[in-house]
């Protein structure tokens, strides 16, 4: 069997930050979570038989939300429930993300002690007017002090999340949360530049002018800072996004960009298994009744035929800084992307967004800061180079 990956969303949160648009519940831990958990296991058990899983996770990740607000016992409860359907590989990677004001040192240990070997903080940024205007509930001493507590508790490998690019937010702010983040010795970061959607309060404050979007010179100077800073200090940057020491690379987030099978358990998740991918619904309480009468809560379902999942493929696998390689594409579609993709591919190299050689195919520096415009075309572009219309950046 292929590695696959599973993921696990956890909803709840204490407040909705100003730029997030995820799937989530504020409040309702104590009186609800039991009955989630519960759901979430019903509804891992009928996959589980449905598709014919007969081996464990490569990866488990529970995100959300703010998976670390599950009690303890609960989310090892569901853990170990989870274990005993699928099955359990000794060398499985186990991530909860988790925000530095939702732990606890005797939350952490329980944790470590049931299989959870990543953990993953939600910091954001060390700037103190930053935090406030992103609506994070955290303060920046916090942060110190629970990192501390999970090396106490036995995790080694640690990520640390942060965000660029906020309105305001001038380079030395941003260079001052890098550092920050060396200090704590961390073996892996995720340096995410803000995307502003347009239903969250900050897309609401941006649109009537309350606040001014980030000029781009300045946010692709904070990327290329961080990068240079970041290498130099022994990490390498191996995805658009995500920096880690050598060996510490997520491998649940590499079973995604090399398009390999994962499962999504809870409200609002994603699953793509052998060409489908499919969703569950974002409304919680649907979700609950849905699996509480014995039924599927997926609402939605698309088929990718092959040209779409060559299209999937070279896109996300265009992420990893590595690339694409041209054996991998060849051994999974027979085919050569040459003869699918022909003009597309041959423009963005003129372009200077994308480089080609003997091993494969990946995007240039440019091409990692318009990254937007590379997917565009693949995702947009006819499989055949005559006839196809492209735009040039």
């Amino acid at each position: 069997m292929r590695p696959w990956g599973l993921y696990v969303h956890i909803p709840y949160c204490r407040r909705r930050c100003s730029y997030c648009d995820f799937t989530i519940r504020v409040g309702q831990v104590e009186a609800e979570a039991p009955r989630y958990v519960k759901a979430l296991l019903e509804e891992a058990r009928g996959w589980r038989e449905q598709l014919a899983i007969a081996e464990g996770p490569s990866s488990i990740y529970f995100g959300g939300g703010t998976p670390s607000l599950l009690p303890a016992p609960l989310l090892v409860e569901l853990l170990e429930g989870l274990w005993r359907i699928f099955g359990r590989r000794a060398e499985t990677e186990v991530t909860v993300e988790a925000n530095p004001d939702a732990l606890a040192e005797s939350s952490l240990r329980a944790w470590r002690e049931a299989g959870v070997n990543r953990l993953s903080l939600g910091v954001q940024s060390f700037d103190p007017e930053v935090l406030r205007a992103m609506r994070r509930s955290h303060e920046v001493a916090t942060v110190e002090q629970v990192v501390f507590q999970a090396r106490r508790a036995g995790f080694d490998n640690l990520n640390l999340d942060l965000i660029y690019g906020w309105p305001g937010q001038d380079l030395a702010s941003w260079q001052d949360t890098v550092e920050a983040a060396i200090l704590l010795e961390p073996t892996h970061l995720s340096c995410y530049q803000l995307q502003v959607e347009p239903l969250t309060p900050l897309g609401r404050w941006v649109a009537a002018g309350q606040v001014m979007a980030s000029d781009d010179e300045l946010v692709a100077a904070m990327a290329e800072w961080a990068e240079r800073r970041l290498s130099a200090a022994g990490f390498s940057r191996y995805e658009i996004s995500n920096y880690a020491r050598p060996g510490w690379e997520c491998r649940h987030n590499l079973l995604y960009w090399r398009l390999e099978p994962y499962l999504g358990l809870g409200v609002g998740a994603h699953s793509y298994w052998q060409g489908r991918r499919w969703w569950n619904l974002a409304s919680l309480p649907a979700y609950l009744r849905r699996l509480e009468a014995g039924e599927v809560a997926r609402e939605g379902l698309e088929e990718l035929d092959q040209v779409e999942a060559m299209r999937q493929f070279l896109w996300l696998g265009l992420r990893e800084l590595r690339g694409v390689r041209r054996g991998d594409f060849r051994a999974r579609f027979g085919r050569d992307w040459d003869a699918v993709f022909p003009t597309p591919l041959r423009q963005l190299v003129d372009w200077g967004l994308l480089e080609e050689d003997s091993v494969g195919l990946r995007l240039t520096a440019r091409g990692r800061d318009l990254a937007n415009v590379v997917a565009r075309q693949l995702v947009d572009a006819p499989d055949e180079g005559p006839g196809s219309s492209l735009d040039s950046p």
